[in-house]
């Protein structure tokens, strides 16, 4: 009767340590659940300001190409003129 007292006792030890490691291990991985979800949410915030500075870059390089074309047009509209003048 003592023994099985004993194992009796022996396994609601065991289970309590096991519960306990467990509740140990779901904590980290709660923490860890954390971590990572702060991470997912800074990395989209840096790829979304990533992609409005390069929407604002092409913007930028748009704008350049068409002064260069307005330009162009101004100098060749110009020297036409001059030639028509030459005349």
């Amino acid at each position: 009767m003592w023994k099985q007292f004993y194992d009796a006792l022996a396994t609601i030890f065991t289970v309590l340590q096991k519960l306990e490691r467990q509740e140990q291990e779901i904590k980290e991985l709660r923490q860890e659940q954390k971590r990572m979800m702060s991470l997912i949410q800074r990395l989209a915030y840096e790829h979304q300001r990533s992609q409005e500075r390069e929407a604002e870059t092409r913007r930028i390089l748009l704008l350049e190409m068409e002064n260069q074309i307005l330009k162009a047009k101004l100098q060749l509209s110009s020297a036409e003129k001059k030639e028509d003048g030459e005349s």
